[in-house]
């Protein structure tokens, strides 16, 4: 499979799983009209999908940077 292709998908990945996470906790914030532990417990949880995501994105980069600059075929 080509390199731009993955590294692109790899990218979309990281950037919708940021996208939903960012969604969830202000969806939580907006349900419960206040900030108290349970939401900081979902912030939390929500920081590690966030750095997954941009885990992600980081890779899709660096594999199209790869792929333009002519490492891969």
């Amino acid at each position: 499979m080509n390199t731009l292709i993955i590294g692109m998908t790899i990218g979309l990945i990281g950037k919708v799983i940021l996208g939903v996470a960012v969604i969830r906790v202000h969806m939580h914030i907006a349900t419960e009209r206040k900030v108290d532990d349970d939401v900081i417990r979902a912030i939390e949880r929500e920081k590690y999908i966030t750095a997954a995501a941009i885990f992600f994105m980081i890779a899709g980069y660096f594999l199209e940077t790869a792929y333009f600059m002519g490492f891969f075929a």
